[in-house]
């Protein structure tokens, strides 16, 4: 699948209680793989409640994810 279409996206939003859920990362990217959807093609949104309810565990993914060649919102 070529997804490279200028501007296009999927944009995914999660809560503070998705990303407590083990391997949440690994499941994320894996499904994201399995369509074979460029990392670069989705943005992940997430609720400013995972700011405030466990900032490491959301700086953790924060960068996991950018790493990965997601937009994290």
């Amino acid at each position: 699948m070529d997804l490279k279409i200028s501007g296009t996206y999927s944009l995914l939003n999660f809560s503070r209680y998705d990303f407590t859920r083990p391997h949440f990362f690994e499941d994320v990217v894996g499904i994201v793989d399995e369509y074979e959807v460029p990392h670069e093609a989705i943005k992940l949104e997430v609720t400013e409640s995972v700011l405030f309810e466990n900032e490491k565990l959301f700086r953790q993914a924060f960068y996991a994810f950018h790493e990965a060649g997601f937009t994290v919102w």
